[in-house]
């Protein structure tokens, strides 16, 4: 399973791309519900993709400040801080590293670690089911920036590709920096700190251990991405009940910090 001439045989290439197809269908397929959702509560217009309700939040005018931090408690309280995901990605992620350490070719690994990570949709629904977290929160205008985040993530996949297939090597680095750094602007959208924190000690951190580490040492970065994720669960429990309590205060005129 080696390079030819720089390239993966036929068959790996065809592998990746049904990975990559696979895992744009889910994502696709979770767009449209959520397109769909945002369509029935929209007052007037096409909604699609929620682009309507994206464009209304660049748009709109908050009468104070205060108005947006109630938008964003409603979104930490209902939607818990997007934990039916993080548990998702535990899963998805021990699975990874769980991969990384058989006695496997870097390239069959890869292929692989593609394959597990279309299972992180399909697991966040059902953690939503389960722990009773809004899937979307049609009523607010922030909502929709949630999906478009996440959708951002599809642009950095370009450059997973061009590792996978020229420099495999740092496949795996590349992913888990990816997937961490992704976690930044939540702490925006959720007001809490956990996800900037998380965010910038999975990247900088997965970085020293590709820098410092040997070869056969790579399941040590998706490892340290599970240890982030547990982390950041606990965290933005702690932090979403919080959310709820001045959440509840603020639609009983009480002031909000």
């Amino acid at each position: 399973m080696g390079l030819c001439n720089g390239r993966l045989p036929v068959e790996n290439r065809l592998t990746v791309r049904y990975g990559i197809c696979g895992k744009l269908m889910l994502f696709v397929l979770f767009v449209a519900i959520s397109g769909n959702h945002g369509r029935l509560a929209s007052k007037g217009g096409l909604v699609i993709f929620g682009v309507e309700p994206i464009a209304s939040v660049y748009f709109m005018s908050f009468s104070t400040s205060r108005e947006l931090t109630i938008l964003k408690l409603d979104l930490s309280a209902k939607a818990k801080n997007g934990i039916n995901f993080i548990l998702a990605a535990i899963i998805v992620w021990s699975l990874v590293t769980v991969v990384w350490t058989l006695p496997y070719t870097t390239n069959t690994k890869a292929i692989f670690t593609f394959i597990i990570g279309s299972l992180l949709l399909p697991l966040a629904w059902l953690f939503s089911r389960l722990l009773g977290t809004s899937w979307t929160i049609p009523d607010n205008p922030l909502q929709p920036l949630g999906l478009w985040l996440n959708l951002a993530q599809l642009l950095y996949f370009p450059i997973l590709i061009f590792v996978f297939l020229r420099h495999v090597d740092y496949f795996l680095l590349v992913y888990v920096v990816i997937t961490g750094a992704h976690f930044f602007p939540y702490s925006w959208f959720y007001s809490t700190r956990s996800y900037a924190v998380m965010a910038g000690l999975i990247s900088v951190g997965t970085m020293l251990l590709g820098l410092y580490t040997r070869p056969e040492q790579a399941f040590l970065m998706p490892a340290l991405l599970v240890g982030c994720l547990v982390i950041l669960v606990i965290w933005n429990v702690a932090d979403y009940r919080k959310s709820a309590q001045l959440y509840q205060a603020a639609l009983n005129g009480q002031s909000t910090p």
